[in-house]
């Protein structure tokens, strides 16, 4: 997997799926800035849409919504939680379900909205360490030897979208998600694999 950072506007760049994280707020989605920008009937018709989903923003509930003025087509709402309530391995698990969502829906290159730095309460390189080791060890590879089964290609392009000012260091978080990612899915690996394979004298 691939992860870069844009500072161009996440609906008008190409991509499969566009994941728009979202926090809750008075048991429901703060949808402030999917609707910024939206006047009129494209504004009621998205805000009835996710009404009448039972979309509410708790952490990990999720909602695809087709938006045609979105050059991606597909929107991936998904829930944050409550601000407060919004920590790393909360956001490790959204991150994680966001991936396997956008593997089931078969999207090759996926586009991320960073949320506002303030809203979400650590620094940028956190968020992006953060949300890169959640989404790797998600579709990291485990139990192969285990299952015919045959799944959908993981997503290999992602694309972190935010300003200027913070995209350095979402950069830097991503880099070191993709250092330490590399050691546990090794980890991963050689767990994974049987005695008669991987003998104790060779994992020596």
């Amino acid at each position: 997997m691939r992860f870069s950072v844009s500072t161009t506007a996440a609906a008008a760049a190409a991509g499969d799926l566009l994941v728009f994280p979202v926090f809750r707020i008075d048991d429901g989605p703060d949808l402030g800035s999917l609707l910024a920008g939206r006047q009129g009937a494209a504004r009621r018709t998205l805000s009835k849409a996710v009404a009448d989903s039972g979309f509410s923003g708790k952490a990990e509930s999720m909602l695809p919504i087709h938006l045609p003025d979105v050059k991606a087509g597909w929107v991936l709402l998904i829930g944050l939680g409550s601000r407060d309530e919004l920590g790393l391995q909360t956001l490790r698990k959204v991150a994680g379900r966001a991936a396997k969502k956008a593997r089931a829906m078969e999207a090759t290159k996926v586009l991320v909205q960073v949320p506002p730095r303030k809203a979400v309460g650590f620094d940028d390189l956190t968020f992006g360490r953060c949300w890169a080791e959640g989404s790797e060890m998600a579709l990291g590879p485990s139990g192969g030897l285990k299952t015919d089964r045959k799944k959908s290609p993981v997503p290999r392009a992602w694309v972190l979208f935010t300003d200027a000012k913070r995209a350095s260091a979402l950069r830097r978080g991503c880099a070191e998600a993709d250092a330490f990612m590399a050691g546990c899915l090794f980890a991963r690996e050689l767990v994974d694999l049987p005695p008669n394979i991987l003998t104790p004298k060779d994992l020596a």
